[in-house]
């Protein structure tokens, strides 16, 4: 199994417990582990026999920018993703880490990582 990482995928949503928190956008930050076999891709050098990241990224792009959180956390963003969509669900357990910078506080960092 070949392992795809795709690191610091930075999205705008609404993350926040509090209304003043949640007045406008923040960045959420998302680290990614896309296991795959890459084989077949290497021996025909044929973009159509790997793993479509640029595809991928962009569906957690939409799905993240558009939804509003109290909480970010991996396990929860999977979560909300199966619900929607249980193709994208299954994809998005490849979310290995996610964070945000809280604006007003600009040296405040929250991360949150997926259990081993």
């Amino acid at each position: 199994m070949d392992i795809i990482f795709l690191r610091e995928l930075k999205i705008d949503t609404i993350v926040g417990i509090y209304e003043w928190e949640r007045r406008m956008p923040q960045t959420v930050i998302f680290d990614l582990e896309m296991g795959t076999d890459i084989a077949k891709a290497a021996a025909s050098d044929n973009i159509d026999d790997t793993l479509n990241y640029k595809a991928v990224a962009k569906r957690i792009i939409g799905f993240v920018g558009d939804s509003e959180f109290q909480l970010v956390d991996p396990n929860r963003v999977r979560r909300r993703m199966a619900e929607t969509d249980p193709e994208q669900g299954r994809r998005s357990a490849w979310i290995t880490r996610c964070w945000h910078y809280h604006r007003a506080r600009h040296a405040n960092l929250n991360e949150y990582r997926s259990p081993d």
